[in-house]
């Protein structure tokens, strides 16, 4: 009987010493295991997110600063932007300043009440300026209101530099490319705003597939000696804006154009420059740029 009493206090003993233990049984929270506990709904650590998190849609016009601003009460705070969403958008980790309306990012802390502006790392270790192409709002490409409102649809020359001439400058501005060759090449690509390739809002005749899909025309194009009519896909886009930051991104970060990059003071020689490399068929193609940027005095939207 004494034997059977001591057995069971030990028992008791042993219970005491390993309630609460928490063992890995798929439900009970191990330190350093990922669960799904619900983090604090405050941040109280100077600005670090608790691991709460919301989703956001991005809207035309955004920018991961403005987003920063919005959200986390810093725009220079979109690094944590950059940080948190890179799995999904690794293309935001080389160039935070191409997003793309529909895109849904994952924002820290909680929706309702916005993060501190305190950044989460020193200031040492991250710009305190927005990065190249992600300027604080308002921007003249993506928040410019008769850009958003244009439908489409020949223009008379002064008018569409008018409409297109602030965006062509602000992203100027942001990339280093003329200002004067966006308007040129919108101008000779369009016929003035006629033919934006249907509805897809493509100023420029880039091929391919745009964030908007893509969409296949017949297209005049220059091989051995002369123009014949074929078939091609080009990009859509969602908003004018989209379309010319899709332009200046690839002329100024695609290698084949780096040398053009080398004459951003000298409009004429940066036409002749992507014409060498491939931009365009047409034979003429950079005598006609130059034409439109002399004839309408496009040179005043590089200063």
């Amino acid at each position: 009987m004494r034997i059977l009493l001591l057995f069971f206090f030990s028992c008791a003993c042993i219970s005491f010493l390993f309630a609460g233990t928490p063992f890995d049984d798929g439900k009970t929270i191990i330190p350093g295991n990922s669960s799904s506990l619900e983090p604090p709904n405050r941040l109280s650590n100077g600005g670090k997110t608790s691991g709460k998190t919301f989703n956001y849609v991005i809207n035309p016009g955004d920018s991961l600063w403005k987003i920063a601003a919005q959200f986390l009460g810093n725009g220079a705070r979109y690094w944590e932007l950059v940080d948190l969403n890179k799995a999904r958008y690794p293309s935001i980790l080389k160039n935070p300043s191409l997003i793309y309306p529909g895109w849904t990012l994952k924002i820290p802390g909680n929706k309702n009440t916005p993060s501190p502006s305190s950044p989460s790392k020193p200031a040492s270790q991250k710009p305190s300026n927005p990065p190249q192409g992600t300027s604080a709002p308002p921007s003249s490409t993506a928040d410019n209101p008769s850009l958003n409102a244009y439908k489409g649809g020949r223009l008379p020359p002064s008018e569409f530099v008018r409409l297109f001439g602030p965006s062509a400058r602000e992203s100027m501005r942001r990339t280093g490319v003329p200002a004067s060759i966006i308007l040129a090449i919108a101008a000779n690509e369009t016929g003035w705003g006629k033919s934006s390739i249907g509805d897809a809002k493509n100023l420029f005749g880039i091929k391919g597939t745009g964030p908007a899909g893509s969409i296949r025309v017949p297209t005049t194009e220059y091989y051995n000696g002369r123009y014949v009519t074929v078939q091609d896909s080009f990009r859509k886009y969602n908003s004018w804006a989209e379309s010319i930051d899709d332009f200046v991104k690839l002329i100024s970060q695609a290698s084949r154009y780096r040398n053009a990059m080398n004459y951003k003071n000298d409009p004429d020689q940066f036409a002749r420059e992507i014409h060498k490399a491939g931009y365009a068929t047409d034979p003429q193609y950079a005598n006609k740029l130059i034409s439109i940027m002399r004839t309408y005095d496009l040179y005043q939207y590089n200063k």
